[in-house]
């Protein structure tokens, strides 16, 4: 009676575990179903929304954990954070699918370029230039005025 049972605590972890990405999973799907009926009620593009709304909500736990560990005195692990949390999220996100569709069709995915499309392309590759030229000139000491910019650019 005085002792705690002895695989309390590794099935408790994992019964949380287990509950924590369930529940996860189940509120990201209702989200991503919510977008594309706000874009039929308000008109908006489903790519925009997809670009803005979503990533918006799923960038938020990012910005919340990245500008803690920079407020507790580690301000380069916070970069390399936001940065590499993004990067690997594009990289798996997007080249996993298309490689795994390229090899069960063995030939190329096509891509759409619509107007909206092409705006977008342009803008984040005028971001790109922008960051690149920035930390080149700054030897990676980024300004103040470098992410207001990148906030008006998107």
């Amino acid at each position: 009676m005085d002792q705690e049972p002895r695989f309390y605590k590794i099935i408790c972890s994992l019964a949380g575990f287990v509950m924590s990405v369930s529940w996860m999973y189940c509120i990201s799907n209702e989200v991503v179903g919510a977008v594309p009926m706000v874009g039929v009620i308000t008109g908006i593009d489903q790519t925009i929304l997809g670009l803005t709304v979503v990533y918006w909500a799923n960038c938020v736990g990012d910005l919340v954990s990245d500008s803690s560990v920079a407020r507790q005195g580690f301000p380069r692990m916070g970069m390399a954070a936001a940065t590499g949390g993004s990067t690997s999220n594009v990289l798996i996100g997007v080249g996993l699918p298309f490689t795994i569709a390229t090899i069960k069709g063995g030939g190329s995915v096509p891509i759409s370029l619509a107007g909206t499309s092409v705006i977008m392309f342009t803008f984040m590759f005028v971001s790109l230039i922008f960051t690149a030229a920035n930390l080149i000139i700054f030897r990676g000491h980024l300004k103040r005025v470098y992410g207001i910019i990148l906030i008006v650019v998107y």
